[in-house]
């Protein structure tokens, strides 16, 4: 959860119901600040401060709508693989300017002018004959049991691929792996095999076989049903980074490759992988 909350980069993928675009201001041990622009390009500028020590971060909206917002997050192990999650909202006090006219305008106003009333003050939810704090809050909690949702299918994902990982390293790569003939193969694309210490996919495209990388090796995202684009692209869910699947090469930063893939041959009427030095020695 700590390293989900210094992941800036992941909040217009894996929450793009929530934010359509991130720009980073600057970023430490200390936490994150960056502008991010919301589903209606409405702009906030948020501050992320982490205690690591203690597991514990607060979210700040410095600026923008909700500006003043605070949201905390404290972790508490329970044991391995449990934690308790306490989560707490403060409202700015400028905001209970903002209560009171809600609250009159709630006893003076039909319920449709009042409502978009609170629209312009900045509160996009309010439910007939509800106080308008418990509004907000249900509004807060809602959202937040989104985004934590969506952040548990990451992290699980990401643990998931760790554990792989470790037990993958004792695994030596075979010299060959027969995966069935292509008119079997072509029943069951994308298909991901276990080839040694990685994970690959065999695909088609345009009308070529295709071998790459079944994880992104920023932060092992899942590849697997990553569409191939008109360019030959595949695009990580987790951070959007894309890569050449004929090169391995990352589009955004030089440093990121696939793992280089095994060679895909036809034999006997079958497709196989061979491994690199399989493949050298036959040559040789």
């Amino acid at each position: 959860m700590i390293e989900n909350a210094y992941d800036w980069e992941h909040l217009p993928h894996v929450h793009s119901s929530s934010f359509k675009s991130i720009e980073l201001f600057d970023e430490g041990a200390w936490g994150w600040q960056a502008k991010v622009i919301l589903p209606d390009s409405r702009a906030q500028h948020l501050e992320l401060l982490v205690d690591r020590d203690n597991n514990y971060w607060a979210t700040t909206v410095l600026s923008g709508d909700a500006r003043g917002f605070e949201i905390h997050t404290h972790a508490t192990e329970r044991k391995s693989r449990e934690i308790d999650v306490l989560v707490k909202f403060y409202l700015p006090q400028a905001f209970s300017k903002i209560l009171k006219l809600l609250n009159v305008s709630q006893r003076l106003l039909p319920f449709s002018l009042y409502k978009r009333f609170a629209r312009k003050l900045g509160v996009y939810k309010v439910a007939k004959n509800e106080k308008p704090k418990i509004s907000i809050l249900k509004t807060l909690q809602r959202q937040y049991s989104v985004l934590y949702d969506e952040d548990e299918i990451l992290m699980s994902s990401r643990q998931d691929a760790i554990d792989h990982r470790k037990e993958s390293k004792l695994n030596d790569a075979p010299h060959s792996l027969v995966l069935g003939t292509p008119e079997q193969l072509n029943q069951q694309l994308p298909k991901v095999v276990q080839f040694g210490k990685q994970r690959f996919v065999i695909n088609q495209w345009p009308d070529e076989w295709r071998v790459y990388a079944a994880e992104c090796p920023h932060l092992l995202g899942p590849l697997e049903n990553a569409q191939i684009d008109q360019n030959g692209q595949i695009t990580c869910p987790w951070h959007g980074y894309k890569f050449d699947i004929n090169t391995g090469k990352s589009c955004e930063k030089q440093t990121l490759f696939l793992a280089k893939p095994p060679s895909l041959k036809l034999l006997d009427g079958h497709l196989c992988l061979v491994s690199a030095a399989s493949d050298s020695s036959h040559q040789n």
